[in-house]
């Protein structure tokens, strides 16, 4: 019914890095079209030689619209004349009593990529998610299964972000929700290999009552994390063995009386 144009209309900034004229008229990214087919977010990603990928949530498979169970993730990768590179595919497992979203996707260098997204089901008063992932090669081959990047762990974990580092390794970043009653959030933090691979354990970042808004890694690993916390933007940095560079510190000016 509903479909996925992409509206990255092909912008020749994407190819060269440099203007903004289109080289083509939007195009659909989606050949499922059954239902919703639908994106948000960081949901397109690319190298500097132009490929990209996009990924997006399928509702064709959904057994229970108010609970969501069934949504599974896509995917499709074009070269950077925007030539699709075969048709899209499905990324994450399907299940009738669980569901897949918010997917992001992050591209290396080689073109390969990774894309993570949320995996939970219901349960009373609670969204009950983990952060799941998975990895392709260039050529959109998957390099192994789906695996989780989240360590299981009382309530939900969710709103997971990727970057590429120039190092060839991604950080996944995510907001961890306590259970009831305390419903707490905290920030959370994992780096994969170029495999994909998980290296080392998950991390905190915040203090608790705060939520992941942004991630960003250098050519050398290093990364910043940026989140909210007490009502004001926070960021921290970490090097590229995940240590701390200082503490995390306030972006915006501070208002008040």
């Amino acid at each position: 019914m509903l479909g996925l144009a992409v509206a990255a209309i092909w912008l020749s900034a994407v190819a060269t890095g440099l203007a903004s004229t289109p080289l083509t008229g939007q195009f659909q990214a989606n050949t499922v079209t059954s239902l919703l087919q639908q994106g948000f977010g960081r949901f397109v990603a690319r190298n500097a030689a132009g490929s990209y990928v996009v990924v997006w949530h399928d509702f064709s498979q959904v057994t229970d619209l108010d609970g969501w169970y069934g949504i599974t993730v896509r995917g499709r990768l074009y070269d950077r004349t925007g030539y699709a590179i075969g048709p899209d595919f499905l990324i994450s497992s399907y299940s009738t009593d669980r569901w897949n979203r918010e997917p992001q996707v992050a591209m290396a260098s080689d073109g390969g990529f990774v894309v993570v997204w949320s995996k939970g089901e219901n349960l009373g008063q609670q969204d009950l998610n983990d952060v799941y992932g998975r990895k392709y090669d260039s050529t959109g081959t998957p390099e192994g299964p789906e695996f989780r990047i989240s360590a299981e762990a009382p309530g939900s974990q969710g709103g997971a972000m990727i970057t590429a580092a120039g190092d060839g390794s991604f950080i996944v970043v995510w907001t961890d929700t306590g259970p009831p009653p305390t419903w707490y959030t905290t920030v959370k933090v994992r780096r994969l290999d170029a495999t994909g691979t998980p290296a080392g354990s998950e991390f905190q970042v915040s203090a608790p009552y705060a939520g992941a808004f942004a991630v960003e890694a250098a050519t050398d690993g290093s990364f910043v994390v940026g989140y909210n916390e007490g009502g004001n933007a926070f960021a921290r940095r970490y090097s590229n063995t995940d240590v701390p560079v200082g503490a995390g510190f306030q972006i915006n000016p501070s208002y008040g009386p």
